[in-house]
């Protein structure tokens, strides 16, 4: 079994992150949708769908970068960046070039993006609430 250099990262990759991006752009707009028409804070609504892809700070956003709320999602931000940049650093790894491999390389990646839009859903439980 021989290891060749491999890119990191694949066009597969990008469609994994165009893919949560949009699967968590979807419950942010759907989650602040729901909310009381008094609680439509100009367009931060707007803001948070889009920059949803600020992860753990997408509650802070939809929330105008409240006090509490930023404390909320910089807290949040070491779990959700460590578990992010792991992946990204586990793409570097020399494994053999087999569809195993790479499936696994693919893996890793989704679950490092889970954790990264999943920290705005967490940081949402405060902004929320």
């Amino acid at each position: 079994m021989t290891t060749q250099p491999q890119l990191p990262f694949t066009r597969a990759h990008l469609r994994a992150g165009l893919a949560f991006y949009l699967v968590f752009a979807a419950i942010t707009f759907f989650l602040l949708s729901r909310q009381r028409p008094g609680d439509w804070r100009d367009n931060w609504n707007v803001a948070a769908t889009i920059g949803c892809v600020s992860g753990p700070f997408t509650g802070a956003i939809a929330r105008g970068f409240q006090s509490c709320c930023w404390r909320f999602s910089v807290g949040l931000f070491p779990y959700c960046a460590g578990l992010l940049f792991g992946a990204a650093a586990f793409q570097f790894l020399p494994l053999p070039v087999q569809p195993r491999w790479s499936v696994l390389r693919l893996a890793v990646w989704c679950v490092g993006l889970l954790s990264w839009f999943g920290g705005g859903l967490v940081s949402f439980g405060h902004a929320l609430s």
